[in-house]
């Protein structure tokens, strides 16, 4: 059966190397930004600040930007196999050995970087960006091939020593295949360099390189190959530019020297293919005319993580910095971004060079520093505003090519985030179920990253005040509307609505949920003073806040001040606490309930049954409202255990003097057998679903 493309590139974004790949890439984005703004500092392309920045103190602030570049781009190979060979481990292995897979992949990466070589300086230089793509293929296969060795030994034992016996036993444990990873990548990597040629693998690969160019002599065709491999390179990972470096100078180094030469003698300048050029005009914001890439984004992508990386990356890519863009977004790996990423800097290096062989635009005659903003850079280069329109025309060019593309990724962005959303929904739900906790968080997996997406996003939804709260109406037995319990509501604009018990874990496990349910505090009680000026009625509403923030003395602290600046009427809000989340029952609590009484609140026991637990709430007669289990309400009219509870708790509220309220109330024959045994207030199906501030208050005003 034959693939299409949507096929061949739902496979690839599925693979999980692929995935390890690129989360290793994002993981090493804090290195890139540090070692990026420390190379626009240091090579900031302005005269009197590089003269400045040379003669303050001896030039200690260009030591600093260098050393911090040093340790960022200078390592970054070193760092990618670290992050890569982590993020594959992950999905290998979540629970127990994170550190030998990617410490073996280090050994690997560090013995195939030219351990042989004699010179020290020239092993650090292959740490850099030089080394990034056999740095993916070493922690790839590295890793892939240690958990090969250890799934398949057969001498399983467990080591012990006082005070670490897991860890202990653990590392001994990954001796083994760590040891046969790292004598297999040796004995290869001394055959490279024993037959080769090479003082290492990365040089074996320069090599190979360059002697594509061996032959090529200097023309249109040698720069159009050259932007080509270039761009290429820079899609698997490897830094194209330094790769080629040798090849950019031999063939296009000397052609402004030859310009100016040209101009000096009376001449005019020839020279099209230069180093300017290729760096003015066709690779704007570096290789694959990224900042093409970034407008595209910018103004047509309406995915909003990928707008945020832009306006992360905008900065240094004005200065044709664009490793943070190529590996965070990411574009490297990435097959929907292929084609415009190798064909954009070639329709830019066409257009370029039509425009300067007709006269358009003169001939680069001034170097440029690689790091000239866009526009000044074509106007120095050329001395001419042609230069700066020509950059224009290829920046509108290039935009527009990457268009489509840049729609498709968010289009294929969305289906996969669907499909991850499903996943976490199903995987969350089965855990409610089975009532086995779980850290949606925490996993490694495709659902986990939807997770912690989504726990992002929950942030600024809480911050911006874009939730939403429904209402379910509640009644009494002679049908009439008595007040409502709100409801929190996310409407996501790629998911709709977020099943709200989810949104209640995320917002628990990032710690926002108290700042979450004080956003929703504020907005019911919005709501109750919009309700109550509509109807010229003053209706209760119920309110939910989990037991861990009712027992923060810091919620108390927050409630006491809200009060004090809200005229609240004392009995139409109530506090719901799910029964299920546990109150730990002791004088402190008692005190907290009981202020909270006094500060003119209600209180209420959510999903009550008949266990001890629940009894036990009742002793001191903190509570105004009990609402009956779910399940008991649902069986009430067929199961006559249900029945016989709820009538033992009606006989309760009788006693200890409080009400009681059924949710799930779907149909007249479940009200009905409530109201026989004396419950005589109701919420659900029967009655309405939850619904908006705007359509509850009509439903008042027609009930």
């Amino acid at each position: 059966m034959k693939l299409n493309c949507k096929e061949i590139f739902d496979k690839i974004e599925e693979a999980v190397t692929v995935r390890a790949i690129r989360d290793g890439l994002v993981m090493a984005i804090p290195v890139l930004m540090i070692g990026s703004l420390a190379l626009i500092f240091k090579t900031l392309p302005i005269v009197r600040y590089q003269q400045w920045l040379q003669d303050f103190n001896s030039g200690i602030l260009y030591d600093l930007f260098s050393g911090i570049y040093d340790a960022t781009f200078g390592f970054l190979s070193f760092y990618m196999t670290l992050t890569i060979s982590v993020s594959l481990t992950r999905v290998k292995e979540t629970n127990k050995d994170t550190v030998g897979a990617p410490l073996t992949a280090l050994i690997c990466f560090l013995l195939i970087s030219g351990i042989f070589i004699e010179t020290p300086e020239a092993v650090i230089d292959n740490f850099g960006v030089n080394s990034m793509f056999p740095a993916i293929i070493i922690s790839v296969t590295s890793t892939h091939l240690y958990f090969f060795i250890k799934k398949r030994m057969k001498f399983k034992y467990q080591l012990f020593s006082d005070g670490a016996d897991i860890v202990f036993s653990d590392t001994v444990f990954a001796i083994v295949p760590s040891l046969s990873v790292v004598s297999t990548v040796s004995i290869l990597n001394l055959i490279i360099v024993q037959y080769s040629g090479s003082n290492s693998f990365t040089f074996l690969i320069t090599k190979t390189l360059n002697t594509l160019f061996s032959h090529m002599d200097y023309s249109f065709a040698s720069a159009l190959l050259f932007v080509f491999v270039s761009s290429l390179l820079w899609f698997f990972g490897i830094h194209g530019s330094n790769f080629l470096e040798g090849v950019n100078d031999s063939l296009f180094g000397s052609a402004i020297q030859e310009n100016i030469t040209q101009l000096m003698a009376g001449l005019p300048a020839t020279e099209i293919f230069s180093k300017t050029f290729l760096d003015v005009f066709v690779l704007i914001g570096g290789c694959g005319s990224s900042l093409c890439l970034l407008a595209a984004i910018l103004l047509f992508s309406k995915q909003r993580s990928n707008r945020q990386l832009a306006n992360l990356a905008v900065f240094p890519m004005l200065f044709n910095i664009n490793e943070l863009m190529i590996f965070g977004l990411p574009v490297a790996f990435n097959p929907i971004l292929f084609l415009p990423f190798i064909l954009t800097p070639i329709a830019s290096l066409v257009t370029a060079y039509i425009a300067v062989k007709t006269g358009i635009v003169p001939v680069a005659t001034v170097q440029v520093e690689w790091t000239t903003p866009i526009f000044l850079g074509g106007y120095l280069a050329t001395g001419s505003i042609a230069g700066s329109i020509l950059q224009l025309v290829n920046l509108i060019v290039g935009t527009l090519i990457y268009r489509p593309f840049v729609k498709l990724y968010d289009r294929d962005k969305i289906i996969a985030s669907c499909r991850n959303m499903e996943a976490l929904q199903a995987l969350f739900k089965k855990s409610e179920e089975s009532n086995v906790p779980i850290v949606l968080t925490e996993m490694r997996d495709s659902a986990g990253a939807m997770a912690r997406m989504l726990v992002g996003e929950l942030r600024y939804t809480i911050d911006k005040n874009k939730f939403s709260m429904y209402y379910q109406p509640q009644h009494d037995q002679t049908g009439k509307c008595i007040g409502a319990e709100a409801l929190l509501r996310w409407k996501h604009p790629v998911f709709g609505m977020i099943y709200p018990p989810l949104v209640i874990k995320l917002a628990e496990e990032a710690q926002l949920l108290e700042e979450l349910e004080k956003s929703i505090f504020r907005m019911v009680v919005r709501h109750m003073d919009q309700i109550n000026q509509e109807n010229q009625k003053n209706y209760g509403l119920c309110v939910n806040i989990s037991a861990q923030t009712i027992q923060n003395q810091a919620f108390i602290s927050f409630l006491r001040e809200f009060t004090k600046k809200n005229s609240i009427q004392k009995g139409r809000l109530c506090i719901e606490i799910t029964e299920k989340d546990t109150l730990m029952l002791d004088e402190s609590l008692y005190n907290t309930l009981a202020e909270i009484h006094e500060l003119g609140y209600l209180l209420a026991i959510d999903d009550f049954s008949m266990g001890a637990t629940s009894i036990k709430y009742l002793q001191n007669n903190q509570f105004d409202l009990v609402k009956l289990d779910g399940n008991l309400v649902r069986q009430i009219d067929t199961n006559i255990r249900s029945k016989n509870i709820v009538a033992s708790i009606m006989y309760l509220a009788d006693s200890l003097g409080f009400n009681v309220l059924a949710e799930y109330v779907e149909d007249r024959e479940k009200q009905v057998a409530l109201e026989k045994i004396g419950c005589l207030r109701y919420q659900g199906l029967l009655y309405s679903p939850a619904i908006p501030i705007e359509d509850f208050i009509n439903y008042l005003k027609k009930h």
